[in-house]
């Protein structure tokens, strides 16, 4: 399965259709790849929350042919867990996790703990583990561009106060209870963070 977000909006392509709680479209990867230029602008400019499931053999195929002629990034970020909190940045009116581009040769977990090092000001982070990849649909000065960004979980053993980056519209950095997550991140947060925090979820039940 490949999940695209897009502001409130979803993108997925699957192999087989399931049933959902939540509203979806339906349709078939070759209706899709028709309506493709008209799809993506709903994504990028309408209000109201869309949900698209596109079917095929190959969701993969899919996918790579359905963005192929769009523009792509590579990002990488973290959750950072110290203790019994996580750490969580506010952003452009948005709670958010530090993640930010790839550099050239970089592997994206030395990315990742660069972009929390930079973003938030703590060093000494000591990875643990990949959560999940998830996929950004957005449009960046008139150029449409697809981010795959790689999220990893971090853990921390220091105190250093945090030190947010003001130059990247990083208001606030804070570490964060797990009631807090649910009873205030979750409600102002992006659909590709709910993502990662539930993914989160599922390795801990492992």
């Amino acid at each position: 399965m490949y999940k695209v977000f897009s502001q409130n909006h979803e993108i997925t392509f699957l192999k087989e259709l399931k049933k959902t709680k939540n509203p979806t479209i339906l349709m078939s990867v070759e209706i899709a790849l028709i309506h493709q230029n008209e799809l993506i602008d709903r994504l990028l400019t309408t209000g109201d929350a869309l949900k698209y499931t596109i079917y095929s053999n190959s969701p993969e195929e899919s996918f790579l042919l359905f963005f192929s002629t769009i523009l792509k990034i590579e990002a990488a970020g973290g959750l950072v867990k110290r203790k019994k909190s996580y750490l969580f940045i506010f952003r452009k009116n948005h709670w958010d996790l530090p993640k930010g581009k790839i550099e050239i040769d970089e592997k994206p977990k030395k990315a990742a703990a660069r972009e929390i090092e930079e973003e938030c000001g703590i060093y000494g982070l000591k990875q643990n583990k990949i959560l999940c990849e998830t996929y950004h649909l957005y449009n960046d000065y008139g150029e449409t561009t697809l981010k795959k960004t790689y999220w990893y979980l971090f853990h921390y053993k220091g105190s250093k106060e945090l030190s947010p980056q003001i130059e990247e519209d990083i208001l606030q950095a804070e570490w964060k209870k797990e009631n807090e997550i649910h009873e205030l991140i979750l409600k102002n947060t992006y659909p590709s963070i709910i993502e990662v925090w539930n993914s989160y979820n599922e390795i801990k039940k492992e």
